[in-house]
C-alpha cells in the first residue's frame, strides 16, 4: 500500500476538497470505482449502494454541511462523481447490508500519570487500497491530521488535544433508515472536540445507520492532569462509553457495553474475541511501553509476527476472506503526530516508524 502524505493549504471546505482532488485525482477516481466493484463482490446490490449513498449524503449535509461541501470540492477537483464519493464516504453504511460482515482492526491504549498513548492496526482488503492518504488540513483554528482511504475525508487521526482510533462493529439495529456516515462522525470529532465529553456529545448528536467504535485519547490538562481515554461505541440503538481498567483500554470488533452487546452482530468468523483476549494478556507490556515503537511491539507480545493482531490474508478466491494488516498507527494526543508504518506492529522499528505532523 502506497501512503501519500498530503498537506492542504486551502482553508475553505470546497476549496480544500478541490485541492485534495487535484493532488490525487487518479487515485481518488480509481478508489471510488474499486469500492463500487467491492460492494458487489461482498453481496450488496447496486441499487442498495446508490440508495444508501444518497441517504447518507443527505444526512451528512444536514449534520455536517462543511463536510458535504468538501466532498463536492473533492469531486470537482478529481473528476470523480459526487455519487461515487458519497458511496465511498458511506462505505461502512453500505457494508451494513453485506452478508459478509467486516472483521477489521485492533486498538490498545495505555494510561498512566504521563497521559495516554495508543496504537491501532488497520486490517482490510489489500486490493481495495493500493493507495491511501495521510491528510493535514487547517479546519478553523486547528490542524487536523488523519489517515484514510484515498477519496475519504477522515478515519484515524489527531487534532487539538485529542487523538482518535476507529474499529468497525456490527449491531442488529444496523442497516435501518437513514444515517450520518460514521467516518464523518470521526472527522467532526477531530474538527471540534478537545475532551472525551465533547467527543461523546458529537457522537450522540448524529443519527446513525451503522455501528463503529471510536477510541479517543485526551491530552493532559490542568483539569485532567493524567489526561483521559475512552472507547465510544456507536450504533443506531444508542451510544455507550467503555473505560480503561488497570491503565489499559483495548477494543476489537464486538461491543463491550453490556446493553449494546445484547444486540451484537459480529460475524462468527471474526477473531475479535481472540484478539481482545490477546490485547488484555499483553496489557502489562503495553502499559510499560515508553515510546511509539515499544507500544507497537508490546501489542504483539511474545507472539511477535504470529500474534493474532497481525492479520495475514487467507488463501481464498473470495474477497471477503482476504484480510491483512495494512498499516500500524500510534499516537500521543496533543503532539499533532501520527507514527505510522505499513504492515503489522511486529514489523515496526525505530528506524522505519515514520512521523506525520508535529
Amino acid at each position: 500500500m502506497r501512503v501519500h502524505e498530503l498537506r492542504l493549504l486551502e482553508t475553505e471546505p470546497f476549496a480544500r476538497g478541490e485541492e485534495y482532488g487535484r493532488a490525487l485525482a487518479e487515485q481518488v477516481r480509481a478508489n471510488a470505482a474499486r469500492y463500487l466493484w467491492a460492494f458487489g463482490e461482498l453481496g450488496v446490490a447496486a441499487e442498495t449502494v446508490r440508495r444508501v449513498a444518497e441517504e447518507s449524503f443527505e444526512a451528512l449535509e444536514a449534520w455536517a454541511p462543511t463536510q458535504a461541501d468538501e466532498l463536492r470540492g473533492l469531486a470537482a477537483g478529481s473528476g470523480a462523481s459526487l455519487a461515487d464519493l458519497a458511496a465511498l464516504t458511506a462505505r461502512t453504511e453500505v457494508l451494513a447490508y453485506a452478508p459478509h460482515e467486516a472483521l477489521e482492526c485492533s486498538t490498545v491504549v495505555r494510561l498512566d500519570a504521563t497521559g495516554p498513548s495508543g496504537v491501532q492496526t488497520w486490517d482490510w482488503h489489500a486490493e481495495l487500497v493500493p493507495d491511501a492518504v495521510l491528510l493535514s488540513a487547517t479546519v478553523g483554528d486547528r490542524q487536523v491530521r488523519t489517515f484514510a482511504e484515498t477519496g475519504m475525508l477522515g478515519k484515524i487521526g489527531t487534532a487539538g488535544r485529542l487523538s482518535l482510533f476507529l474499529n468497525i462493529l456490527s449491531h442488529e439495529s444496523d442497516a435501518r433508515g437513514q444515517g450520518v456516515p460514521v467516518h464523518a462522525v470521526a472527522r467532526r470529532i477531530l474538527e471540534e472536540a478537545d475532551t472525551v465529553e465533547q467527543a461523546v456529545a458529537i457522537a450522540e448528536s448524529a443519527s446513525l445507520s451503522a455501528s463503529t467504535v471510536l477510541t479517543v485519547l485526551e491530552a493532559p490538562s490542568a483539569a485532567k492532569p493524567e489526561g483521559d481515554a475512552a472507547s465510544i461505541e456507536l450504533s443506531p440503538a444508542g451510544v455507550a462509553l467503555v473505560r480503561a481498567e488497570g491503565g489499559l483500554l483495548a477494543h476489537t470488533n464486538h461491543f463491550l457495553d453490556p446493553t449494546l452487546a445484547a444486540g451484537d452482530a459480529a460475524s462468527t468468523q471474526s477473531t475479535t474475541d481472540v484478539r481482545l483476549a490477546h490485547l488484555r494478556a499483553v496489557g502489562p507490556g503495553v502499559v510499560a511501553a515508553r515510546s511509539a515503537t515499544e507500544l507497537a511491539q508490546a501489542m504483539c507480545g511474545d507472539g511477535g509476527a504470529n500474534a493474532p493482531v497481525c492479520m495475514r490474508p487467507a488463501d481464498s478466491p473470495y474477497l471477503a476472506d482476504r484480510w491483512e494488516t495494512l498499516i500500524t498507527i500510534a499516537m500521543v494526543p496533543g503532539t499533532g503526530e501520527l507514527h505510522w508504518q505499513t504492515g503489522t506492529p511486529a514489523e515496526v522499528t525505530d528506524a522505519e516508524f515514520r512521523v506525520f505532523g508535529g
